[in-house]
């Protein structure tokens, strides 16, 4: 058992780990810890788990008002102690511009009103970062992890929720994204508002909403909605800062809308994920690397050409830019004629060196 006023072994290495940091790697012997400055303090306390925190900020008087001044953590919610660590969160930590919330456990719960303090007061101050991931067993939870507080939050520059589970009540989701006008990042993944013919009005009141984000630089939807269903017109014209999007099921007609509206985009990562509707081509693909000064592209899966290398080569030439290619098993299995699994990578990493002239990075999943 730990001693009452003293940190783990483990907290008090990762101490003065930081502190070598902070002093030009110069030997730390013996640490006078009341002679740090707090917000040396509060940068050794933000690098540690909310348990490990709440234990070192015991040493003295010092490092618990030093908690006052951290301005970010990451929550893990998995252990019987999830009560414990959102109380303590909501008590003392008072300056918080970013929070993350990890909850992947269904058997571990936390007290709602803890929690909502927490975000609340947050809300109320400075926080322009918030993260949620979940995981799909979290779908009977919903009532246990209410996000409205974020609803009139227009601060916010970062907004990450992965796995929220809200009983596919689109509802919930468009009052969250209402007025973030701020926001310069947007991930949202959850398969229960993928796109389809029935959700219609969702798709286009989504397209709507995130549109008129101006300042987004970030979007990631990939298995929340269907690109294909989506308003591609009306999501993109005026995101004109987007710098990084990932979707999933793309087809050419919304690739030519991309390549029209997203002047300043480095990264696209385009994910196939059911059999169903048009595909994404290669004319595509290389169209919008004409278009786009994209560096890191994530090709999705083509229809057969049967000229797998050249395809390659095709790729790397459409900008001068392109730094990183991840591309599918489909390219491999075109590689003719047909050899040994190893033979066909070593024949599209000759075929990438050659026609992106050493610059291109090509990753095989």
């Amino acid at each position: 058992m730990t001693r009452p006023g003293r940190c783990t072994r483990a907290s008090a290495e990762e101490m003065k780990e930081q502190l070598q940091e902070l002093l030009g790697r110069r030997r730390v012997t013996t640490i006078r810890w009341n002679s740090l400055s707090m917000e040396i303090i509060a940068s050794i306390l933000s690098h540690l788990q909310l348990v490990e925190m709440a234990e070192c900020s015991r040493v003295s008087s010092t490092w618990r008002k030093a908690l006052s001044k951290i301005d970010s953590i990451r929550i893990h919610l998995n252990s019987e102690r999830n009560d414990l660590i959102l109380s303590f969160a909501a008590r003392y930590l008072k300056s918080l511009s970013s929070i993350a919330i990890v909850w992947d456990n269904e058997h571990y719960f936390a007290d709602y009103e803890d929690l909502c303090n927490l975000l609340s007061f947050q809300c109320r101050k400075n926080l322009k970062h918030f993260s949620f991931e979940g995981d799909p067993s979290l779908d009977e939870c919903s009532d246990c992890i209410d996000l409205s507080m974020l609803e009139g939050q227009g601060a916010l520059e970062t907004l990450v929720l992965r796995e929220y589970p809200m009983n596919n009540r689109f509802f919930d989701l468009r009052e969250i994204l209402n007025n973030k006008m701020r926001l310069k990042k947007l991930v949202i993944t959850n398969p229960e508002f993928r796109g389809d013919d029935e959700d219609f009005r969702y798709t286009q009141e989504f397209s709507a909403l995130v549109g008129k984000m101006h300042n987004l630089e970030t979007l990631d939807i990939l298995g929340c909605f269907n690109f294909r269903t989506l308003d591609a017109d009306v999501l993109l014209s005026g995101l004109k800062s987007l710098r990084s999007l990932r979707i999933g099921n793309a087809n050419d007609k919304s690739l030519k809308v991309i390549s029209k509206h997203c002047s300043k985009l480095r990264k696209l990562e385009i994910i196939d994920g059911d059999d169903s509707g048009e595909f994404a081509t290669l004319d595509g693909i290389i169209a919008v690397l004409r278009s786009c000064p994209i560096e890191y592209l994530h090709a999705p899966d083509l229809p057969s050409s049967e000229r797998g290398v050249e395809d390659l080569k095709r790729v790397c030439k459409a900008n001068e830019v392109l730094k990183e290619l991840t591309v599918c098993s489909y390219f491999m299995e075109k590689v003719k004629p047909f050899v040994s699994e190893d033979a066909a990578r070593q024949a599209m990493m000759d075929a990438v060196a050659e026609a992106g002239k050493g610059r291109i990075k090509l990753k095989i999943p």
